[in-house]
């Protein structure tokens, strides 16, 4: 009778609860009738409304009844609402992030509550419960180390129990747990997974709850270098998955075994494997798995030397990876294919997916790309321009990656010099030196520090590693851009230290700056720098063309005509190809046509100087902004004058017309070329040469320093530079809706006199 009444009390609880239109204050009322047995009718409700799909009425239940506990009830019954509450927490997370990481906090706060209670009055089997629970909420903040722990303890106290249906439960989640891990270099993890993994199959045998472990275990022999064990495990867990008809196991479980000949380098295996698996894989089988399978394939052919199979392989996973609506590395597909293309001699097959995995991508993979098309545009297509927009902006993603980016690899000094070389480099063959100068002043200091090359793990199947420039390149590129700008004692000083830093005495390398003052003095030095560069392997190309170069300047100035004329073909024999060290070509040639003209040859210094001002030309023509192209030809007037005298004494004064109409189109003329009219807005074009003055600095400020963790300072260093930005935008905007200039053909035909003067009229 007892009993009989107990149960129509706790019935008549929960029915007023359920009617009430406020079950909050309803509780209230009633609180004084609430027991365990209550308590257990509300999560009895909770797992009937979680049956009939009703998350709403479940999760009200699960809430409703921990909120209970505190009115009534046991300290069991509390523990396992907490649990219970936690556990739907866990199944059923709303789509908003902020109401998400809520509920999963509060899931956390309750297993931890419920693990004080366990901990004095708990059963193993309650632990293993909440240990179970806990993993999860670890691994759903991605703490994964941390959920393959209590996966192991729960695995551990499920042993002590009779409960297999519990032991199969926890087993699934030790296999997850365990399947996010990375792999782990002390080796630590995989043993521990052995250790309990192995007892857990002697218990539960060759059911279907094992197949998972199987794959586990495999994945650990894999990690302690045992591949015939991992082969049998892996072979087990396709046996068991065929067995339960989950195809999309035995697909996985395909992956692993071309995987393992992967690992051992038995690469026509790997192929062999690999297709059969793709004629065989199952119709559910998600487009990236395949992708990652196909690019798998490509990098085998890759290493058998088969390019066309390679890039055929590579294109295929790069389309179903974008044909699949989840998340995939199509970007670093990308990114692999075209480095690889590059390797191959093929830099038109690289370009398009260069430029896509820039746009579609972040962090490492979108400045490994950035880098790449600077020195794709400088070595190949010759468009300077795009070669220096590509370098300035991954030098400013690299700067910005060090103090806010989530990949430790961004944060590698070595990682910003080499942006800072690229961008130098970049600047300079676009004519732009002071900014060359800037780049390279920037660089010096940072390759004082440990700059061991990092790796960017593209694919699984490639590594990148970011080499940085030597302390020599770095310095003598510094002085090569000094001395270009007019910083003469800077440039002495860059030369001192060059010299150190090579071990071969201060004075081999001051020959530079004797050419003009004392040339023989400077021939001995020169030829002794010389001496040292030819120990150098490879050969720095561009410093040896350039001291031979001076050499021959210095013979000129002393009228040894024959041995300057050595001495240029000399340096103009260390161009390898066209676009390679203009710089050098250039000198050279100029000192070649002043020896041909001193020699009264002058159809010979027309050649030399026309192929000058060329170089000069092509270089210049990928710059877009007005004084970009007005500065490289303010420097560099002498050869076009030389080369209209020559054509004047030539008696060709039509071509001799055509320079001077060169160089006045290239200062007035080719501001009137476009289709319409588009005023300059000097005050608005001063803004932006200031805001770009702001990043240099910025740039600068920033380049070397240590990232520093706390959000105060990133915060003080990332406002001014958005506060730029937004300034930015907005005169480009104005610029748009103003129709204002915006910048120069390139590359643009010289204008004719005639043409000239029609526009002027």
């Amino acid at each position: 009778m007892r009993k009989w009444l107990g149960e129509r009390r706790v019935e008549g609880v929960l029915r007023i609860l359920e009617r009430s239109p406020d079950r909050g204050a309803a509780l209230v009322r009633l609180s004084s009738g609430v027991d365990d047995d209550v308590l257990a009718g509300m999560l009895d409700l909770s797992r009937a409304a979680q049956k009939r799909g009703d998350d709403n009425e479940c999760l009200a239940w699960a809430e409703l009844a921990v909120e209970a506990s505190l009115h009534g009830g046991t300290l069991t019954g509390r523990s396992e609402t907490l649990l219970w509450q936690a556990r739907m927490y866990l199944d059923h997370r709303p789509s908003g992030p902020t109401d998400r990481i809520r509920r999963l906090k509060s899931a956390q706060r309750g297993i931890e509550e419920a693990f004080g209670i366990l901990d004095e009055i708990g059963t193993p089997e309650d632990r293993t419960v909440a240990l179970s629970l806990r993993a999860r909420a670890h691994a759903a903040f991605a703490r994964r180390h941390e959920a393959f722990q209590d996966s192991v303890s729960a695995t551990e106290l499920a042993l002590q129990s009779d409960d297999e249906d519990l032991l199969a439960h926890v087993t699934d989640h030790l296999s997850r747990h365990y399947g996010r891990l990375p792999d782990d270099p002390e080796l630590s993890v995989p043993r521990q997974l052995l250790a309990v993994g192995e007892r857990v199959l002697l218990r539960i045998g060759d059911g279907p709850p094992s197949a998972g472990l199987h794959d586990a275990l495999g994945d650990a022999y894999r990690q302690l270098d045992d591949e015939q064990a991992a082969h049998d495990q892996w072979n087990a867990a396709r046996r068991l998955y065929a067995a339960q008809g989950d195809q999309a196991g035995v697909f996985e479980m395909n992956l692993h075994l071309v995987g393992l000949a992967v690992e051992g380098e038995r690469y026509a295996e790997a192929i062999v494997v690999g297709e059969r698996v793709l004629a065989d894989h199952p119709s559910g089988v998600r487009p990236q798995r395949l992708a990652r399978l196909h690019h798998v394939l490509g990098a085998m052919h890759r290493e058998l030397g088969q390019p066309d199979e390679a890039l055929d392989r590579y294109e295929q996973a790069i389309a179903l990876a974008e044909a699949d609506p989840q998340p995939a590395p199509v970007s670093a597909y990308r990114l692999d294919a075209a480095l690889y293309a590059i390797d191959i001699a093929r830099p038109a097959a690289a370009l398009p997916h260069l430029e896509k995995a820039y746009r579609s991508s972040s962090g490492p993979v979108s400045w490994l790309a950035a880098l790449t098309l600077t020195e794709l545009h400088i070595v190949h297509s010759g468009d300077m321009a795009s070669a220096k927009a590509f370098a300035e902006r991954a030098l400013a993603g690299a700067v910005l990656d060090t103090h806010t980016g989530s990949t430790e690899v961004m944060k590698h000094p070595a990682v910003r010099a080499c942006s800072l070389h690229r961008a130098g480099v970049a600047a300079f063959s676009a004519g732009d030196i002071e900014t060359a100068y800037r780049r390279f002043h920037d660089l010096v200091p940072l390759l004082t520090e440990d700059t061991t090359p990092p790796l960017i793990e593209l694919t699984s199947t490639y590594a990148h590693p970011v080499v940085p420039p030597s302390l020599a390149d770095g310095i003598w590129w510094a002085y090569l851009t000094s001395r270009q700008t007019g910083r003469e004692q800077e440039s002495r000083a860059h030369l001192a230290r060059y010299s150190e830093v090579l071990d071969t005495g201060t004075a081999a390398f001051h020959g530079f700056a004797l050419v003009r003052t004392d040339p023989e003095r400077a021939l001995d030095q020169l030829r002794a720098t010389l001496d040292t560069l030819s120990s150098f392997t490879p050969s720095p190309g561009s410093l040896t063309g350039l001291v031979h170069s001076a050499i021959g300047t210095c013979h000129l100035r002393l009228g040894r005509l024959p041995e300057a004329g050595a001495a240029y073909e000399t340096a103009l024999a260390t161009v390898n190809g066209p676009g390679d060290h203009w710089e050098v070509e250039a000198s050279a040639r100029h000192g070649l046509a002043a020896v041909a003209e001193s020699s009264g040859d002058l159809i010979r210094a027309e050649q030399h100087l026309a192929r000058v001002v060329e170089l000069m030309e092509r270089s210049r023509g990928s710059l877009t902004w007005v004084e970009e192209r007005i500065g490289f030809l303010a420097g560099r007037l002498d050869a076009y004058e030389r080369l209209i005298l020559l054509r004047v004494r030539l008696g060709r004064t039509s071509e001799a017309y055509g320079t001077i109409q060169l160089v006045k189109s290239r200062t007035l003329g080719e501001l009137l070329t476009g289709d319409e009219h588009r005023p300059i807005d000097h005050a608005l074009e001063a803004e932006v040469s200031a805001l770009r003055r702001e990043q240099d600095d910025w740039l600068s400020t920033h380049v070397a320093r240590p990232a520093d963790p706390s959000s105060e300072a990133l915060l003080s260093m990332l406002q001014p530079e958005q506060r730029r930005r937004d300034r930015q935008r907005a005169a480009e905007d104005s610029r748009r809706q103003r129709k204002l200039f915006t910048g120069l053909p390139a590359p643009e035909r010289p204008m004719s006199f005639a043409e000239v003067r029609a526009l002027l009229s």
